[in-house]
């Protein structure tokens, strides 16, 4: 036949056929692009640039939920035609990223109720969207949820801008799609990007210990301190994230402030000097010897000046401390106010503490720094504090340097191995071999913490006879985990993410416990979580190569080294457990699919190979039926008995028929090889001829249908025979599931735009717990009559066919007898 004489509905199929070969390449293409990169942003645009495409719609939006879980925000969308003025667009576009949706509004509540479609016939009849859809003229939209592990994470919204109207049945069916596949690829992307975050921290903090092993390099270098102070102001303002930094000493007068190097400063000062009379806040940072952040509306004084001349917002003043109490660690965190003597509590600075300088950090938008930039800031601080000594004081130790050198070293390294290495186990015995030698130990463990039981239980040990471990352990275990309140200051102060030292204790008429312990306890912590815990042992009775007098205490550069060290074990462990955490849910997730795959294998060959066993058995018990009672009409009647045994095999039969008829449509539902034949049907229609059918086969049940005076006929378009299916379960459930008897009553109703069908009974009724599960494959209600007999599969093919019709379906009981249930499904009317 040729191309002429093709009849107009050989050329409708051929157009069809084209339209889904294009619509399964572009989904092909979609598929390849969503699993092809974890890089969220473009997989988002090239998703709703071939969302647009393949839905024939004209705007598509993605909508993500927030990392507080409280909003939707739009991430991308994606307009594929110029129906819009550029000027509209333009003005819509600077707005878009700044609306939300809550997670509270009536519509994230409807789009999960409607099973994952929502379609709005026009978006500014909802009082809480009215100003989204003015702006950006959203009017008539169809919503697709994005729903992960029964979650909803996000949706996807498509629209004709400025135009009204509904979608079609094929656009549900490519959204849903859509959707699926959206979801798998957004879900491993954000944990990608999770994975991404935690790398990044991690190299924030090689970063930070290689400025800081920078600076202490050039101080041991013997470079000039001009020169030492410029790289360190540097390094602190890249890493601050500041627009520029100046160092200023403090003279011998201890009353003014002059600049190391005019060139570093970036502008000019309004003097060569500056008197602290005229800088109240610098004076309170040099007088307690703390960082100390100004903000605009803070300042006073010259401060005003200074701020406004150079189009400041914020100021970081970082005081240089030199001569504080060796023992003593001193922090200024956001909201922490404290300074600790680890084993003593709170202390004012030592007489013989001073501060020689500052560094003061410029913004020029307000900031908050972290605690991590705070700690670095101090860490920088340190460093040109001891700078600004050394040129002072040409008599430091090589010892001290050599210390010094040592720890930075430790410090840098185990920021690397943070970095490449995926064992906890040998990540924290690197940690412990490295600081043990930095800080000149011969004896160390790692402990980690167990949660569940608040307590520390070894993991590593190091430098220890098997008598020795045993004796120290027990030792520790006083105030590790402690029974009563005699040692539990040290347990407090680790639980509180701080660095103690464990040594003698005096408490009134308590003896000393520690009086050969030095031990300096550094929690492993990650997000103010503990995690574990770092020991460095120096007492007395620990072997060591050098005189106890050298080495015996650690100083406060020891107790900021050991934390960041442990923070830094902190950041590795936690690493460590979100890639086994992604790596698990990418074989779990392939495996359920392929578990899943397997399954619907499995009841579809089940059903094939039953279904002509039973055809057989049905047939010849029913030929045996009628032979029979052909015979019992004759004067060779056979026993009553035996024709009651074959109407068994035949009711038997037909009941395993009807699973295997069950198993079948299941099967096909989960490989979306079911389609429907879609026209005009009548639901009350449909609703008569069910109950005629019923009525000829229950005698203790009073079955009929109540439909609601409308103006129209209840008019849907679907598929007449999987409609009738729907009804004719329910009401065999509504039958079943009513033992007693009593009535069973289909009542139709409108609600405009949408058809609703209730089937009631009078029968045991559903528990709350299991009704959420009701529509779940293979889920049948525990405390349901067992001589109901069902495979858990009806309502699951009852709901999937629903919502193929674009509709819904939810059960009302109150689990009590004799009130029965309600089972409720709506389809979209075909006036709608």
């Amino acid at each position: 036949m040729s191309g002429k004489d093709r009849s107009p509905a050989d050329t409708a199929e051929r157009v069809r056929l084209q339209k889904a070969l294009r619509e399964s390449v572009i989904l092909r293409e979609l598929a390849d692009i969503l699993n092809s990169s974890l890089d969220l942003e473009p997989l988002l645009h090239a998703l709703v640039k071939r969302t647009t495409e393949l839905c024939e719609v004209e705007r598509c939006a993605v909508w993500l939920l927030n990392e507080g879980l409280s909003h939707f925000h739009p991430t991308t969308y994606h307009v594929a035609s110029s129906v819009l003025a550029e000027e509209i667009i333009q003005k819509a576009g600077a707005a878009w990223y700044r609306t939300s949706l809550s997670v509270d509004n009536p519509i994230a509540q409807r789009l999960v109720e409607a099973g994952g479609m929502l379609y709005i016939e026009d978006l500014r009849n909802e009082a809480t969207l009215q100003t989204l859809a003015g702006t950006f003229q959203i009017y008539a939209v169809l919503l697709v949820a994005l729903i992960r592990e029964g979650q909803l994470v996000g949706f996807l919204s498509l629209d004709n801008p400025g135009q009204l109207g509904t979608f079609s049945p094929e656009q549900y069916q490519l959204g849903r799609a859509i959707g699926h596949q959206a979801t798998i690829a957004i879900s491993n992307a954000r944990l990608y990007q999770h994975a991404q975050a935690q790398q990044m921290r991690a190299e924030h903090l090689i970063e930070r210990a290689r400025a800081i092993y920078q600076v202490a390099m050039a101080v041991n270098s013997g470079e000039d301190l001009p020169v030492v102070l410029r790289l360190a102001t540097r390094h602190l303002v890249r890493v601050l994230d500041a627009n520029s930094g100046l160092t200023l000493l403090l003279d011998a007068d201890e009353t003014t402030l002059r600049p190391v190097d005019k060139q570093d400063v970036g502008y000019t000062l309004p003097t060569a000097s500056i008197s602290l009379d005229t800088l109240p806040h610098f004076h309170t940072a040099i007088a307690t010897g703390r960082p100390l952040l100004i903000n605009a509306e803070q300042a006073q004084d010259e401060e005003i000046t200074w701020l406004h001349q150079f189009n400041l917002k914020s100021l970081l003043v970082v005081p240089l401390m030199v001569g504080a109490d060796e023992q003593g660690a001193h922090w200024d965190l956001p909201g922490e106010q404290k300074s600790i003597v680890p084993g003593r509590g709170e202390v004012e600075l030592l007489s013989d503490a001073h501060c020689v300088g500052l560094i003061v950090v410029n913004y020029s938008r307000r900031r908050k720094p972290s605690s991590g930039q705070h700690a670095f800031a101090q860490d920088i601080a340190a460093q040109c504090g001891l700078a600004i000594e050394k040129a002072r004081l040409l008599d430091a130790t090589i010892q001290a340097e050599k210390r010094i050198h040592m720890a930075l070293d430790t410090f840098l390294h185990t920021a690397e191995a943070v970095s490449y290495s995926t064992n906890i186990q040998v990540i924290l015995h690197g940690v412990l071999e490295k600081t043990l030698a930095a800080f000149t130990c011969t004896r160390g463990t790692v402990h980690l913490f167990q949660p569940e039981e608040q307590r520390f239980e070894l993991l590593l040990a190091r430098g220890f006879t098997s008598e020795e471990e045993v004796r120290w352990l027990e030792e520790q275990q006083t105030w590790l985990n402690p029974a009563n309140e005699q040692i539990f200051g040290f347990y407090q102060q680790v639980m509180n993410g701080h660095a103690t030292l464990v040594n003698t204790e005096h408490r009134s008429g308590q003896p000393q416990i520690f009086e050969q312990t030095m031990v300096l306890a550094a929690p492993i912590i990650h997000h103010q979580h503990i995690l574990g815990l770092l020991l460095l042992d120096r007492s007395r009775s620990a072997p060591q190569e050098l005189p106890y007098q050298a080495i015996c205490s650690f100083t406060s550069w020891d107790f900021t080294i050991v934390e960041g060290i442990a923070q830094l074990a902190g950041v590795a462990m936690e690493q460590v457990r979100w890639q086994q955490e992604a790596i698990t849910a990418r074989a779990n997730e392939a495996t359920m699919r392929e578990a899943d795959a397997l399954k619907n294998e499995l009841l579809a060959i089940t059903a094939h190979e039953f279904r002509n066993p039973l055809a057989i058995i049905q047939g010849h018990s029913q030929s045996a039926l009628r032979s029979l009672r052909k015979a019992n009409t004759s004067k060779a009647a056979l026993p009553p008995a035996f024709e009651e045994r074959l109407v068994t095999i035949e009711t038997q039969a037909k009941q395993l028929n009807n699973i295997v008829a069950t198993f079948l449509d299941a099967a096909s539902l989960n490989r979306g090889q079911i389609s429907l034949q879609l026209a005009t049907v009548d639901l009350e229609k449909i609703a008569r001829q069910v109950i005629e059918d019923q009525a000829n086969l229950v005698k203790d049940h009073e079955l009929r249908y109540v439909a609601s005076t409308a103006e129209a006929p209840y008019l849907i378009q679907g598929d007449q025979a999987r409609l009738a299916q729907i009804m004719g379960n329910l009401v065999e459930n509504a039958i079943k599931y009513s033992p007693l008897g009593g009535p069973v009553t289909i009542t139709l109703s409108r609600t405009s735009p949408f058809i609703e069908v209730c089937i009631e009974d009078k029968g045991l009724g559903i528990p709350q717990e299991a009704q959420t599960h009701l529509f779940e494959r293979f889920y049948r209600v525990p405390s349901i009559d067992s001589q109901a007999r069902g495979v858990g599969l009806g309502l699951y093919i009852v709901a999937q066919l629903v919502q193929m019709h674009e509709g819904s379906i939810r059960v009302e009981s109150s689990g009590i007898l004799g009130e029965g249930s309600r089972f409720i499904f709506t389809l979209p009317s075909s006036d709608s």
